[in-house]
C-alpha cells in the first residue's frame, strides 16, 4: 500500500482542502487501485494451465463413466440392441451433460464475465457438438465449460464492462 499517498490525502483533509466525501472517494480509489495491483490473478490474461489440466481430467473421468454405463447397457441386451437404441443412449449423455453444464454456468453467472459464455450458450453448444461429434463432441464442450467455470471460481476473469 502507498502510505505516502494515503498520508498526503489525510493532510489535505485535515487542512480543509478536501471535504469528507472527497476524502472518502479518493481513499476508496487509492485502496481499489492498490487491491488491483496486489491481485494480478484477477486481471491475468492468457491460459491457466492448471485449470486446463483439472478440467481435462474431470472430463475424462466423466466420459469414462459414461462409457462404462453405455457398455453395461449394451451388454445387458446385446442381441436386441439396435443402432437407434445406442444413439438414444448417446443422446441422453449429451442431454444430461448439457443440462449439468448449463446449471453450473448459471450458478457462477458465467455470462457476466469477459471471454465466458452464458448458461444457455453452453447448453446450445454442447447439443451442437453432440450432433457433430457424438460423445467426443460432448466431451470437448464439457471440457471448455469446466475450464471457464474454474477460471470464474478462482477469480481469473474480469467482469464485462470493466477495464
Amino acid at each position: 500500500m502507498d502510505i505516502n499517498a494515503l498520508g498526503k490525502l489525510c493532510d489535505l483533509k485535515e487542512k480543509g482542502l478536501l471535504t469528507q466525501e472527497e476524502f472518502e472517494k479518493q481513499k476508496k480509489a487509492l485502496l481499489n487501485n492498490e487491491t488491483d495491483n496486489n491481485a494480478p490473478a484477477r486481471n491475468k490474461q492468457g491460459v491457466n494451465w492448471k485449470n486446463v489440466g483439472m478440467s481435462f481430467i474431470i472430463t475424462l473421468i466423466y466420459f469414462f463413466m459414461f462409457s462404462l454405463i453405455a457398455a453395461y447397457c449394451l451388454g445387458l441386451d446385446e442381441a436386441n440392441m439396435t443402432k437407434e437404441q445406442a444413439r438414444s443412449i448417446a443422446a441422453a449423455f449429451g442431454s444430461v451433460s448439457g443440462v449439468i453444464m448449463a446449471i453450473l454456468s448459471f450458478g457462477v453467472k458465467s455470462g457476466k464475465y469477459k471471454n465466458c459464455s452464458s448458461w444457455w450458450v453452453n447448453l446450445i453448444v454442447i447439443y451442437l457438438l453432440y450432433s457433430l461429434g457424438g460423445g467426443i463432441g460432448v466431451s470437448l464442450g464439457v471440457w471448455a465449460v469446466l475450464y471457464q467455470i474454474f477460471q470464474i471460481r478462482q477469480g481469473n476473469v474480469v467482469l464485462k464492462g470493466k477495464n
